[in-house]
């Protein structure tokens, strides 16, 4: 069961990183400190808890020489990012927010991006937001 749970948290930690960097609309030099830090951190705490003599002894020093570790990883991560993204796109497509929809008709009608930027402060948005 340890390995499971080592395998499936390595993943969900790769797959969690990987949306922050997809949906982030700027990255600062702090965000990079704590993504790679909450890498750092996790394979830490990992690595020093395999060592320890309890039941989980030497799980992760045993997976860590084993390519098909890095690959499962890797393939839990691509998955569940495709995944995502379809889900995401089928949103945007089929389910529009109302920033969404709004965005759609500024660009339909031609207004200006400043204005469009402005829209969400203005206090017809929503009326706006309908249009579409």
């Amino acid at each position: 069961h340890q390995s499971i749970y080592t395998v499936t948290y390595s993943a969900l930690l790769l797959i969690v990183t990987v949306t922050i960097w997809i949906e982030s609309h700027t990255i600062t030099w702090i965000n990079h400190v704590a993504i790679i830090g909450t890498f750092a951190l996790y394979w830490a705490t990992t690595l020093i808890y395999s060592a320890m003599p309890v039941t989980y002894e030497g799980v992760l020093r045993h997976h860590l020489g084993d390519p098909a570790f890095y690959l499962t990883i890797l393939l839990e991560a691509v998955v569940a990012m495709v995944l995502h993204v379809f889900f995401q796109g089928w949103c945007y497509s089929f389910r529009p927010n109302p920033l969404q929809k709004a965005h759609r008709y500024a660009v339909a009608h031609g207004v200006e991006q400043e204005y469009f930027n402005q829209c969400k402060l203005h206090p017809d948005y929503d009326e706006l937001a309908k249009l579409q």
